[in-house]
């Protein structure tokens, strides 16, 4: 009795400060009991005061009276708290309300597939990945998942399909140039164009060591090595130590190189990197 008498008392709080919280900035009180809860839920999630948040939420959707657009928003802001506080079982049922309440909410579709990718559960994940670019075909994010995975498992033609969509629907950012050439060079698909999408990243961006890197892989396997030492030297000039570190330890492991791994460039390194090149070898070899 007592816990429930707390609940109202708790409810009712909320409510009265959500008003408030309304009536300064002019919006009017409508709906009071559905949506200042829910206003007040976004407000403290916004301040990352993830339990008042929760309770907020949960209550604004106890009340009932929302419009199923409003209530899927609702419980997709709720998951997005829960995955804060680590609830995610709570998570995933939360997305699958929001869809159940607006079934072409395809950020909820995308937000759940990556829960599930985070749980490891990779079919649920894609199929959701998929669902949320049938609705939107400019959902970026769900284009890069999609690109991404597929790129990983090896499927090429498909990573090449969503990775090249991603760079069409944000041409500005250099990151896509690199996602869409990765599925060419590693699938030996089209190195020609995966050389295109290098040079046009690199244009936005002169001094992206990965990208330099893909570049010089592409042009060795092109059979232009001179080239692709240049790419490789300054993809070690942009990105300093680490790479050269990499590319010392990989070289070594390849047989190309037989000084210690020191993260300088050198003539030895530079040396191990020419026979590399001309034996076409894999710099990402470890």
């Amino acid at each position: 009795m007592k816990r429930k008498l707390k609940g109202i008392l708790m409810k009712r709080i909320l409510l009265v400060l959500g008003l408030a919280v309304l009536i300064v900035s002019g919006s009017k009180p409508a709906h009071a009991d559905g949506a200042v809860l829910c206003t007040l839920g976004h407000a403290a999630h916004q301040q990352g005061l993830f339990d008042s948040a929760f309770d907020s939420y949960t209550l604004c959707l106890e009340e009932g009276g929302l419009r199923p657009e409003q209530a899927a928003v609702a419980y997709f802001r709720r998951a997005s708290v829960r995955q804060a506080l680590g609830d995610m079982d709570g998570v995933i049922e939360d997305y699958t309300l929001a869809i159940a309440e607006q079934a072409n909410f395809a950020l909820a579709f995308n937000s759940r597939g990556e829960t599930y990718l985070a749980r490891g559960n990779l079919d649920l994940a894609m199929a959701d990945f998929e669902q949320a670019t049938a609705i939107d075909l400019t959902l970026l994010g769900a284009w890069q998942n999609l690109g991404y995975q597929h790129w990983k498992s090896g499927a090429w033609e498909a990573a090449i399909r969503a990775s090249d969509t991603a760079l069409l629907l944000e041409p500005g950012n250099p990151q896509r140039y690199m996602s869409a050439a990765l599925p060419r060079l590693d699938g030996r698909r089209d190195l020609h164009g995966a050389l295109m999408l290098a040079d046009a990243g690199l244009a936005l961006a002169p001094d992206m060591g990965p990208l330099l890197d893909l570049k010089g892989h592409v042009l060795a396997l092109l059979h232009r090595p001179d080239d692709a030492l240049q790419a490789f030297m300054m993809a070690m000039d942009a990105s300093g130590q680490q790479l050269i570190g990499t590319y010392e330890t990989s070289l070594a492991y390849q047989g190309f190189y037989d000084g210690a791994p020191d993260g300088l460039m050198d003539d030895e390194l530079v040396e191990a990197l020419r026979g590399c090149v001309a034996a076409k070898c894999d710099l990402w070899a470890e």
